[in-house]
């Protein structure tokens, strides 16, 4: 079987995504070929047709941003939703031009994709209601993301309430909530995030630590430095960087409603609050570093969720089933 995976270059978790997932195929006797193309394609979706698919490709895999340009080959064709960020639901946080390249391009973009492809995942089951109820999706397979549960794992080191945040300044990544965040937690606790100074948008508190951006390989050790992950963010289509911290024994907190819930699973009660619920995070992370016995338990929790349910045998064996499905 050969699978073609044309796919924005853009850096993001789908780019991650479509690079690991080729690996994996690769790994097990599919004849994977990735097409990168520019970014700033993604606006003049008409260029895209220069991109041909491979002689005897079996499928076409697709991240569903682009994905309706490569729809006329007639060749079976899978789409994987990533998130739900062109939703007029958030118009409120982009500028006029990203509303307008949501509404006239992207979201009809996914509609068509939506309509006429051969099968539709989604890696969250968030990311699969929102196809559902925006785009009225008959059926969306949901196939979470995974982690290399061996490359990510845990240390044992003593505990210091050193949190972490892991993301670019985007209202997506709620990263404008962080000065607040930090404050509410107070000096007892320290906050290193991955932005700069500049990035910070405001004066850096003496309990946090602004480092910049970490390369990929560098990850392992950077989780296994702190004691738990914040997410505030406000709509994750999966949210990869929380599964490898919790892959690592980190306990992760964020806000309920978008797919960082299908990543805590059996622990959101205890590591989530409520959208925008600033205080009721805060009140999450205290209450698990009440004591050294409540976190290294969820911290157990945290590891052993992430090696039962989002490991790339589980996600393989679905996508495979997938492609030999609609390819015969």
């Amino acid at each position: 079987m050969k699978v073609w995976l044309p796919m924005s270059a853009t850096g993001t978790g789908s780019e991650v995504f479509t690079v690991q997932l080729a690996h994996a195929l690769s790994g097990n006797g599919i004849q994977t070929i990735i097409t990168r193309y520019p970014k700033k394609i993604e606006a003049m979706p008409w260029f895209l047709s220069a991109y041909k698919p491979p002689e005897k490709t079996d499928v076409i895999h697709l991240n569903a941003g682009s994905s309706a340009a490569f729809l006329h080959y007639g060749i079976p064709t899978v789409i994987t939703g990533h998130g739900a960020f062109e939703r007029s639901a958030y118009n409120a946080y982009k500028a006029l031009s990203q509303r307008l390249y949501h509404s006239l391009l992207i979201r009809p973009g996914i509609k068509k994709a939506i309509a006429q492809a051969s099968a539709v995942t989604a890696v969250s089951q968030w990311v699969a209601s929102i196809y559902q109820q925006d785009y009225a999706a008959q059926r969306v397979e949901v196939i979470n993301n995974w982690v290399e549960t061996n490359r990510f794992s845990p240390v044992h080191k003593p505990l210091a309430r050193k949190l972490l945040f892991v993301g670019r300044p985007a209202w997506q990544k709620g990263s404008h909530f962080l000065p607040e965040l930090a404050a509410l937690l107070g000096a007892d606790y320290e906050l290193t995030c991955t932005l700069t100074e500049s990035e910070w948008a405001a004066n850096v508190p003496t309990n946090v630590r602004l480092i910049g951006s970490v390369v990929q390989s560098k990850m392992p050790d950077l989780y296994r430095a702190h004691d738990a992950l914040v997410v505030p963010s406000l709509a994750e289509g999966f949210c990869l960087a929380a599964a490898e911290a919790m892959a690592c024994g980190l306990p992760v907190f964020g806000f309920r409603g978008h797919g960082l819930d299908d990543v805590l699973g059996p622990l959101a009660n205890s590591c989530s609050a409520e959208m925008l619920d600033l205080e009721g995070l805060v009140n999450a992370i205290q209450n698990v570093f009440e004591s050294s016995q409540s976190y290294h338990e969820i911290s157990g929790q945290c590891r052993q969720h992430v090696v039962s349910a989002f490991t790339e045998e589980i996600a393989l064996a679905k996508y495979i089933s997938l492609y030999e499905k609609i390819a015969c």
